[in-house]
């Protein structure tokens, strides 16, 4: 069944059709959920809001044939919800001045990026503070523009090319500490 077959099934609200939607669509739609949260049950909360979402506003989808890229701009503003209703409850939605003063350095890595795999780069974004890693997320990974972050983060265009600024540093320091655990952890274990 192709995209749009199952579109217009989901449509008329055949029960097969929605699991075979649901089943179709779990794996990309979980895979940003959990760049988005911190723990797996926040990514569960997120992707079980991402599918009531997407069922109720089905109807919504002009073209069939990016139904794809649809589902996945659903997935990304659910979860940008999310951690805006989730970071004002504990107090971390203040971006502006969460900043402080961070000295930048520029360190190179480029091996250890090349040995990493997903689960160790989901690691890296998951130990990002708040800010960073969603602005990360969003402008690296998802494709948004700062005026976009900048209005779905509630934040001016400066604090949000400033957290991608410090969020690839800290990034690159986080690939720096894996490069050096591959050169000299083999060597103790020579031992």
């Amino acid at each position: 069944m192709t995209e749009a077959q199952l579109l217009s099934a989901c449509l008329r609200a055949e029960p097969r059709a929605q699991t075979a939607f649901y089943e179709y669509f779990k794996k990309r739609v979980w895979a940003v959920c959990r760049r988005y949260t911190r723990t797996t049950a926040e990514a569960e909360d997120v992707l079980q809001e991402v599918f009531i979402k997407l069922f109720g506003q089905l109807h919504k989808v002009q073209k069939p044939e990016s139904l794809g890229g649809w589902v996945r701009q659903v997935t990304v503003t659910v979860a940008v919800d999310y951690y805006r209703s989730h970071a004002r409850e504990n107090g971390l939605l203040n971006l502006e001045e969460s900043l402080g003063d961070v000295e930048l350095h520029h360190y190179e890595a480029p091996l250890a990026i090349e040995r990493l795999s997903y689960q160790e780069m989901l690691d890296i974004i998951h130990s990002l503070p708040e800010g960073y890693r969603m602005v990360l997320n969003l402008y690296v990974i998802d494709g948004y523009t700062h005026p976009e972050i900048a209005q779905m983060l509630g934040i001016s265009e400066g604090t949000s090319r400033s957290q991608l600024s410090r969020a690839k540093e800290a990034f690159r320091r986080r690939l720096e500490t894996e490069e050096k655990k591959t050169i000299v952890e083999p060597l103790f274990s020579l031992n």
